[in-house]
């Protein structure tokens, strides 16, 4: 293979505060013109603050619209032949590049403007960059329909430079790095997430900035001189979850093992713990937490030996409340570190289940998220319920170090709530309690913040940004801001500011350069890298799209994908059992993702042909043979998904249903 793809990466350091500039080469080597697809990922509470292209030898700058109009324009961009670039965010950090009408041999660069908060830890002490460059095959489905496609011989090279405001010296990093004073560079491959560590003082400054009208702040703050950390009074009560699922097969479990024992060292006998693992059931080690006595610490270490990654896959809600029962309804703090991989979806009432059981036991849920594929969405609701800690790490970097730390900094924490601000702003994020080891950011609306006179927590001295600084301040804090708006209030910010969101897009149109003949443009997802160190594992980590023998045990596989053996298997049995996690696109692509759920390709383009005879979207006809067939092959369906099928299909022309039914009928009769 030929590899299309190339990167350039040039990181800006100031303060707590990362700019990052990803330029992304592609050169089409089709022979004829393309409409491509790129996913890319970045971390959760990254944002997407500018779009530049550049296209034979002309430079663009993308527009922000709503995420409706930006596809619209797209997909009547496509339909003139013009060059087109839109830029969207799917989920859990995860984003895709829609690359339109771009012509044989023609190359095309696409820099995005990224903003990031860098991660403190060490009681503030150390700043750590992270920039995730490719995505691991997971197991299922996304919520997008096109999934990203992957191929072990895709090695696209990149050359990345770090500039830092002042001199910083870097003591871990995923690549070699030749060190200058301010600037390091390095070089590698898009096959694992880059990251470096560096000793400064996340805590000296405090960031605001106004941009577009807005003004926000942000900064890690300090336990103040009234409350020392030294004073801070221990919680003595840990439970510790390990995912045992079979995608934790590997390094994964094996760096989970040693984390493991180096928490155990972190631990005074005082402390009660408890340790679980799960997969698709929970095996727990003691009936209840106990002190880590001299046998109990013995137990637990033997325990940590005999770990595999064997319990197949990740039943996480039924761990979680598992877990929390064990622990007792007291006034007491105690926390439950999880640390897991899965690509796993958690539902408002199980949350609401989950949130509702750890305030009743005073518990405390902080998420250790590992590998490429984890779904940091979930891991940060988790944390979120009772203001704990949540961070997604490199297994083969990081995670040692991580679980090392965050049994350190749990031993002794601040309560937050008592805080009164002097100059209390419209919005304020902050977390429940205080980690001295692991600090968490403060966000906020206005320029000012500071605690009351006898605050235990203490906020650095101001540093007011400027141009690209006070609209990265800005973005961040905005992107924080949202979760707690309204969607019209979160996208009218999000117009506001020009950035990149769940309900905007960056869109380009060339409509001043010529025109491509598009008759027989060809559709393609640019491939992923497969992770470094992946190779091994690669059968492990595949997706259900790439095979299904009935001869297989799938270890990592969701319940609601999970089927016995023998019973038979249908592209619209999946289908069916997946409509709760979807979200259609109506859009060409749909056809695309019928075929690679193994619909016939005789079906989808008659399918298509009844589409466009009645002018209606394919996805809702492909909704209604899906509905019609499921009749047919006695599948049960839940009332939910009913529900769900019917809103999406609406009230259609009789004569629609009809021309369905006869396919059905006739595919029903083939089978």
């Amino acid at each position: 293979m030929i590899n299309p793809l190339s990167a350039s990466i040039a990181v800006e350091i100031k303060g707590v505060l990362a700019i990052t500039n990803y330029k992304l080469n592609y050169t089409n080597l089709e022979t004829q013109p393309v409409e491509a697809i790129y996913h890319f990922a970045l971390p959760r509470a990254a944002s997407l603050m500018a779009c530049h292209v550049v296209v034979d030898h002309r430079s663009f700058t993308a527009e922000v619209m709503s995420r409706k109009d930006a596809a619209r324009e797209y997909e009547e961009a496509i339909e003139e032949e013009r060059r087109t670039v839109l830029v969207e965010s799917l989920n859990d950090g995860l984003y895709a590049i829609n690359i339109g009408n771009l012509d044989s041999q023609e190359s095309i660069e696409i820099e995005l403007q990224i903003a990031q908060i860098l991660q403190a830890t060490d009681l503030g002490k150390v700043l750590t960059y992270r920039l995730p460059t490719t995505i691991a095959p997971r197991y299922g489905t996304g919520s997008n329909d096109i999934e990203p496609e992957y191929y072990l011989f895709a090695q696209y090279p990149f050359h990345a430079e770090i500039h830092s405001e002042e001199p910083i010296v870097i003591t871990h990093a995923s690549h070699n790095i030749v060190a200058g004073d301010k600037k390091q560079t390095f070089s590698g491959l898009l096959d694992k997430d880059i990251f470096c560590s560096w000793s400064a003082n996340a805590q000296e400054h405090y960031h605001a900035g106004t941009c577009a009208g807005k003004s926000y702040l942000l900064g890690y703050p300090s336990p103040s001189s009234n409350h020392t950390t030294g004073a801070c009074q221990p919680d003595t009560e840990f439970h510790v979850l390990i995912d045992r699922s079979g995608s934790m097969s590997g390094q994964s479990i094996a760096l989970t093992k040693v984390a493991l024992n180096s928490l155990l060292e972190e631990i005074p006998e005082a402390v009660r713990i408890n340790l679980s693992s799960f997969g698709c059931d929970v095996e727990t080690l003691l009936p209840a937490s106990s002190e880590l006595s001299g046998d109990i610490r013995k137990r637990l270490r033997q325990c940590i030996a005999c770990m595999n990654a064997d319990m197949g896959g990740t039943e996480i809600v039924k761990a979680l409340v598992a877990s929390l029962k064990t622990l007792p309804e007291s006034q007491e703090t105690k926390h439950l570190i999880v640390i897991t991989d899965g690509q796993v979806n958690i539902n408002r009432e199980e949350l609401a289940a989950i949130t509702l059981l750890s305030h009743k036991r005073n518990v405390i849920i902080h998420t250790v998220g590992v590998g490429y594929s984890v779904n940091e969405h979930l891991i940060n609701q988790l944390a979120d319920i009772a203001g704990g800690n949540s961070i997604a790490v490199n297994p083969h970097g990081e995670l040692v170090a991580t679980v090392k730390s965050f049994g350190h900094s749990l031993l002794g924490s601040i309560p937050f709530g008592s805080i009164q601000w002097q100059q209390s702003p419209d919005w304020l994020s902050v977390n429940k309690r205080y980690y001295p080891n692991s600090p968490q950011p403060v966000f906020a609306t206005g320029e000012e913040l500071a605690g009351a006179q006898d605050s235990s927590i203490a906020m650095g001295e101001k540093r007011t940004e400027e141009g690209k600084w006070a609209k990265a301040v800005v973005q961040l804090a905005a992107m924080r801001h949202m979760m707690n708006l309204g969607q019209g209030e979160a996208q009218q910010l999000a117009e506001q500011l020009g950035m990149l969101t769940r309900y905007t897009s960056f869109i380009m149109v060339d409509k001043t350069g010529e025109k491509i003949n598009a008759e027989h443009r060809s559709m393609m997802v640019i491939p992923q890298s497969v992770g470094c160190c992946m190779e091994s594992e690669i059968a492990s980590y595949m997706p259900l799209t790439h095979s299904l023998n009935a001869n297989i045990d799938y270890l990592d596989i969701p319940a609601f994908l999970r089927r016995d053996t023998n019973e038979g298997w249908h592209a619209e049995s999946l289908l069916i059992k997946e409509l709760d996690k979807l979200l259609w696109r109506p859009s060409k692509w749909t056809a695309n993702y019928l075929l690679k759920k193994g619909l016939g390709t005789e079906t989808v383009e008659q399918l298509k042909a009844i589409a466009e005879s009645f002018e209606v979207a394919l996805h809702v006809v492909a909704l209604l043979y899906i509905y019609k067939l499921a009749s047919y092959h006695s599948l049960s369906m839940s009332i939910k998904t009913q529900e769900r099928i019917l809103k999406e299909i609406g009230q259609l022309d009789d004569a629609l249903e009809f021309r369905v039914a006869q396919l059905v009928e006739g595919d029903f009769a083939k089978s």
